[in-house]
């Protein structure tokens, strides 16, 4: 192999590893009743599951991402809607996706800003759990066909 299939063969381990984690995390759900941990495993799944398609620095290739392929067309929407809660909730802050609000008031003492932001509606993606599931599953089966392709050749 050229360096640079070396070096796409790695990143495909690595992101198999990642959503094989993403897949265990959202397994995990079945287990706790908690509001809180089930939250935690849910922004734990997303973050996992978006980490291949964020863009990763490699050695060679600056910036590598999991391409759309993987990605079946049925569940683009859902793989959207994972990418978008981890990038502007979950990973990083976004005004546009959470529209703080300020609000100033008079405590006596001197004048607070409140502010409100977007919450992240936790119920509607733990309605969605099995079909997160088999979109992990599905882009995971891509990859791993991805890696037996390289394997036949090597």
């Amino acid at each position: 192999m050229t360096p640079i299939e070396t070096e796409k063969y790695c990143f495909l381990r690595l992101y198999q590893k990642d959503l094989s984690d993403a897949s265990h995390s959202l397994s995990m759900l079945k287990r706790f009743n908690e509001r809180d941990v089930r939250q935690a495993l849910i922004r734990d799944t997303a973050i996992i599951y978006a980490r291949p398609f964020s863009g990763n620095q490699g050695n060679l290739v600056k910036k590598h991402f999991l391409s759309l392929k993987h990605v079946p067309k049925s569940f683009r929407v859902l793989h959207d809607q994972l990418i978008s809660l981890r990038n502007e909730h979950f990973a990083h802050c976004s005004l546009k996706a959470n529209q703080p609000v300020l609000n100033e008031t008079d405590s006596g003492f001197e004048i607070v800003s409140i502010m409100t932001r977007a919450i992240v509606n936790y119920d509607a993606i733990l309605n969605c759990e099995a079909d997160i599931a088999e979109l992990i599953a599905a882009v995971e089966k891509s990859v791993v066909t991805d890696l037996l392709e390289i394997h036949s050749r090597i």
